[in-house]
């Protein structure tokens, strides 16, 4: 998997300025977990959408008849409402994602609309629950993603507004400890995996 990510970027990489762009992208993403199990072995818990946010550079490559491919690299801040024993809180989450999609666009002089599709992967970087800190484990437990599947516009082919959908395939939220005081030795385990289910909404900017 790795290997063919690197082929990809180096593709782009080398393509020509006249069919690649590269821009800045940022937004707004609403997000809360799905598939949860094992839950009742920690107690009551209810799971709702909260906002987050992402930025980070993209990249499009187009192969010509409204054919392309979008990918970049982005920071991802996921929040989540966690309601447990009436109390809420925010569970956080920040990553780096790497999409890899595909495009379909209608290219016009003022309004280009376009559609993506694709996977994308995730490296874990911090997260936290219940306000602590929670240990990942390894770096294979840092590893997540899923597929996303988006529309947008190009505006005068310089600014960019898109909608996805997002839905996660693997574990985001893996079994690993929970930090529940000042005390580093004081972890809990935590048995249950959970996927994520979400949206976003971006504007971009093309350079």
């Amino acid at each position: 998997m790795k290997k063919i990510i690197f082929v990809m970027i180096v593709t782009c990489l080398s393509a020509s300025g006249a069919q690649a762009k590269w821009g800045f992208q940022a937004g707004a993403n609403f997000t809360t977990h799905k598939s949860l199990k094992s839950l009742n072995e920690i107690g009551p818990n209810v799971f709702h959408t909260a906002t987050g946010y992402s930025a980070g550079f993209i990249y499009d490559l187009n192969l010509g008849l409204g054919l392309g491919v979008n990918t970049g690299l982005m920071f991802i801040k996921r929040n989540i409402e966690h309601e447990s024993s009436g109390s809420k809180t925010l569970d956080r989450y920040s990553s780096i994602e790497l999409p890899v999609n595909l495009k379909y666009q209608i290219s016009l002089p003022i309004v280009s609309p376009f559609i993506i599709g694709g996977p994308y992967f995730d490296y874990g970087l911090r997260k936290k629950q219940w306000g602590y800190k929670i240990d990942y484990g390894n770096w294979r437990d840092k590893m997540s993603g899923g597929f996303t599947l988006g529309v947008g516009v190009d505006l005068v082919k310089t600014i960019r507004a898109i909608y996805q959908c997002d839905w996660g395939v693997n574990s985001f939220k893996k079994p690993g400890h929970e930090k529940f005081g000042s005390s580093s030795s004081s972890l809990v385990p935590v048995p249950y995996r959970a996927k994520t289910l979400g949206s976003r909404i971006s504007i971009g900017v093309f350079f």
